[in-house]
Parts: structure tokens; C-alpha cells; sequence
């Protein structure tokens, strides 16, 4: 079906609340023109609104609305859990992640659709990022003083993937704070070239004792790590 973004977005002005911010809502909708889009399907894991006018999950008509405002042709802006993301993501390759790690789909990663289901891939953009801190970071959960806590995640899904397929889950880091890390995970599938869903998750380090970030930062340990993955490391640089 096809649909006039420009009438529909609109029409959204009348009731999308200013200070309305849909959270965990995937509406990969990208590389199509300004003034056209055909429909999508809508993935969703969670929404916090703050306008009881606007409920995407029984109301259709305001889903496609919403799906029409975030349009853009490939080189513009579009509008994804309640944050603007560069549409250029979908260009996304294997070499853009120094760390990548395989995981083998299992039967029961397929929902009725036939493909695996949008949950599976926060389960496994938290266990690449886990498995970085583990493995080269010398987190060992049980034990460590500094706990990484997950403050902010959302995933663009692109294309499916479904069992029995590889996938392969590579991470980077975009942004170090003092305390916290932005990484941006990204999903491919074995064998084929285009990027399957990007996604970004936010640790902020807290000390394991009192709940609350590190007075000092994350240690140097954690950070002269996490910039070996950093998305503006030194090119050729290693693991």
C-alpha cells in the first residue's frame, strides 16, 4: 500500500504531544523517497508515552502515521525510538566492528513468522558487548567492584534472518563518557554482504557496592580497552 507522507505527517502535528518519546519502537523504514513509503512491519518491545491520545499498539492509523513522519530517502534523518539516526546505517559493514562474535541460530530463535524474533537480537547485543568486557576487558561479573548497568538500548531491524542460519554480532564503541560507554552492535548474517539490524546500547559503570556511578570514572583498565573499539581508533589497529 502506498500512502502520501507529506498529507500524513501533517495530520500526525494534531495529535503527537511535543513532549510524547516513543521508546523500543523499530520502524525500519529506509531508503525509500520524501514522499512515498509502502508499509512496514512494526516491531515492538516497549513504549512510554506521555499523551494518552497516542497509543501505537491499538490504533493502526496513528502506527502508520508515525511510520510516515520517519521517511526519509537514504541520506536524511529518520525517526526511531524517540531519537533521529542517520539512515545511512543500513550501508553498515563487518569491518566498521573490531569485535565480532558468531552465533550459531537455534530452532526455537523462530517466531511464527518464520524468522528469528526481535527479542533474540537485544539478547544477543547484550551478550556481545558482555563478552567484549569479559574477554578483553577483564570484567569478571561475580567479582567486579565496577558493574556495567544498561541505561538505553533500541535496535533498527533492516532485513530478517532465521534459523538455521550464523549470525554474526559485531560491536564498537561510539561515545566514552567518564562513567559510561555507547556502543553500536550490529548484526549480519553469514554469507551475506548487507547489515540485518543495527542496534545501540548504553552501560553506565556503577560501583558494585553502592549502585551509583564510579565517583572517579571507569577504571583505566576498562577504558584504555573499550578505546581499542572505539569507532575512531587508529586505522590498522588490533586487538
Amino acid at each position: 500500500m502506498l500512502f502520501d507522507v507529506a498529507s500524513l505527517a501533517s495530520q500526525a502535528t494534531a495529535w503527537l504531544h511535543p513532549q510524547t518519546m516513543i521508546c523500543g519502537y523499530s520502524l525500519g523504514c529506509h531508503g525509500l523517497s520524501s514522499t512515498q513509503a509502502t508499509t512496514s512491519t512494526i516491531l515492538p518491545a516497549r513504549m512510554a508515552c506521555t499523551s494518552d491520545s497516542l497509543d501505537l499498539r491499538r490504533d493502526p492509523a496513528q502506527r502508520t502515521t508515525l511510520l510516515a513522519i520517519q521517511t526519509a530517502n537514504s541520506g536524511a534523518q529518520s525517526f526511531v525510538s524517540g531519537i533521529m539516526v542517520s539512515a545511512d546505517i543500513k550501508n553498515r559493514k563487518r569491518e566498521d566492528y573490531p569485535f565480532i562474535l558468531d552465533y550459531r541460530t537455534r530452532w526455537n530463535d523462530n517466531d511464527m513468522y518464520d524468522h528469528m524474533n526481535n527479542s533474540v537480537y537485544n539478547f544477543l547485543f547484550d551478550s556481545a558487548v558482555n563478552a567484549y568486557l569479559i574477554e578483553y576487558c577483564g570484567l569478571l561479573p561475580p567479582t567486579a567492584t565496577e558493574t556495567p548497568l544498561a541505561v538505553h538500548s533500541h535496535t533498527d531491524y533492516l532485513a530478517s534472518i532465521a534459523y538455521p542460519a550464523v549470525a554474526e554480532v559485531g560491536v564498537r564503541v561510539n561515545k566514552l563518557g567518564k562513567s559510561s560507554v555507547t556502543y553500536e552492535v550490529a548484526l549480519f548474517e553469514r554469507g551475506v554482504d548487507s547489515v540485518k539490524a543495527v542496534g545501540e546500547f548504553v552501560h553506565v559503570m556503577v560501583e558494585r557496592a553502592t549502585g551509583r556511578p564510579t565517583a572517579t570514572g571507569m577504571s583505566d583498565r576498562l577504558r584504555n580497552a573499550l578505546e581499542k573499539i572505539h569507532k575512531d581508533r587508529p586505522k590498522g589497529s588490533k586487538l
